[in-house]
């Protein structure tokens, strides 16, 4: 545990915590690191760095890592150019990552990064956080890699950047390769980057995103707006067959330079399934429409430029 304590001003890292193997004694128990109450600041005086950095791998038998990270009432925050992230909590090989993040604030390039790769298995709660500054990077970042799984919740957070040419996404939530992820991004007010939130699977083989993007308040901002929720399926590589499942509702967008503020993206081969839309599949009118009345006052649009094509299903969207 690390309570009540401040850590500033390290050469890289201010606190970097690396497990290879499970050690705890009760089977299917993770070892745990918990944060509450502590400030980390301005870490990476001589090299780029983050506040926080968990690193979860295999050892040489392959028993992985079991590891609990859970983190509230602290505070990260970072001089521009030095840190990278406030938090960095990422699982590789076949490692389990159980990641809990509440009560906290950041101000920071990037504010909370969650990442999982190889064959990885990630759950995940962002949740009740006041105050996630980003400066030229995401809010909350959430990355999936080769085959790993994701499973999450981001809720009830305030996350803004207090650059005012930040080109990033508030929510970033996207599927590599063949990964998976299942996310629920619930009432949070996400405001000043380019696009508040950003979710879907992408790149060569089959990725999974299942994604629920519902009662959130969505004002893109800062020199690069660019509407305000963009999800996709697929972005026109080889070999490309990702499923994306999408249920966009409640939302309340807002673009300053009054561009369309839901876009939704489909390349060929990739499925796209939009929950409850009963119209033609193909008809970029109705889907439009239905974007529009499932959520408070804004447009869609589906792109058809470069390869993009609309063909879009209906399923339900499996939660967290």
């Amino acid at each position: 545990m690390i309570s009540n304590t401040t850590v500033d001003n390290s050469a890289q890292i201010n606190v970097f915590v690396r497990n290879l193997k499970r050690t705890n004694g009760f089977a299917g128990q993770p070892d745990r690191l918990e944060i509450t109450g502590s400030t980390f600041t301005n870490a990476g005086d001589n090299s780029a760095g983050d506040n926080v950095t968990v690193s979860l791998r295999d050892d040489a038998s392959n028993s992985g890592a079991n590891f609990q990270t859970v983190v509230s009432g602290s505070t990260f925050s970072g001089v521009n150019g030095e840190i990278a992230d406030g938090i960095q909590i990422d699982a590789g090989l076949n490692a389990k990552s159980q990641v809990s993040i509440s009560s906290s604030s950041f101000n920071n390039n990037t504010a909370i990064n969650i990442s999982g790769a190889n064959n990885s298995t990630t759950l995940f709660d962002v949740l009740n956080n006041s105050s996630i500054l980003a400066d030229g990077g995401q809010g909350i970042n959430v990355a999936v890699n080769g085959t790993a799984s994701m499973t999450g919740t981001i809720a009830d957070n305030i996350i803004d950047s207090f650059n005012a040419n930040n080109p990033g996404f508030g929510i970033d939530a996207v599927v590599d390769a063949t990964g998976s992820l299942t996310i629920d991004i619930d009432n949070n007010t996400v405001s000043d980057f380019s696009i508040p939130v950003r979710a879907g699977a992408r790149n060569g083989g089959t990725g999974t995103a299942n994604v629920i993007i519902r009662n959130n308040t969505l004002n893109s901002g800062g020199g690069f707006a660019f509407g305000a929720v963009w999800v996709f399926s697929g972005n026109g590589s080889g070999g490309e067959s990702n499923d994306v499942c999408v249920n966009l509702t409640g939302n309340f967008a807002n673009d300053p330079f009054g561009t369309p503020e839901y876009y939704v993206e489909q390349y060929p081969g990739n499925a796209f399934d939009l929950q409850g839309y009963a119209g033609s599949a193909t008809s970029q009118s109705a889907i439009q429409t239905f974007i529009e009345v499932n959520n408070v006052a804004g447009d869609a649009l589906v792109e058809t430029c470069c390869g993009t094509s609309a063909n879009f299903g209906n399923s339900v969207c499996p939660t967290p």
